[in-house]
């Protein structure tokens, strides 16, 4: 049995084989031939359909686009925030650090003046 062609998914072999054509549909309507009249109106209706069709398809990838284009400048945006506060941490430890070895070599002269204070005496 011959089914019409489904547009909402990517057309594979079998779909091609057994999709039904205009004159076959109209012979299923009853019309065994088709007038010049008839396959005029018939191609007009069809290729309005598919004209709204493929509009619908170029609205809906400019939108698709746009939010893409919005959400990866976003991600950026955040990474860019990450990085800066990674850089500022890294800064912060870096003179911590600094100031813990000014403080150790301190302890280690103090350690060595009190040393030598008692060996004094």
């Amino acid at each position: 049995m011959k089914t019409p062609f489904s547009v909402s998914r990517k057309a594979a072999k079998q779909d091609i084989e057994t999709a039904i054509t205009p004159i076959e549909a109209l012979k299923k309507e009853g019309r065994p031939r088709m007038t010049d009249k008839d396959f005029q109106k018939f191609m007009i209706e069809h290729m309005t359909k598919l004209t709204d069709d493929i509009t619908t398809l170029r609205q809906n990838t400019a939108r698709m686009e746009f939010q893409l284009t919005e959400k990866i400048n976003v991600l950026f945006d955040g990474q860019e925030v990450i990085k800066n506060t990674l850089k500022d941490h890294t800064e912060r430890l870096q003179r911590i650090e600094d100031k813990v070895e000014k403080q150790d070599i301190q302890i280690q002269v103090l350690d060595k003046t009190k040393s030598d204070k008692r060996s004094d005496k």
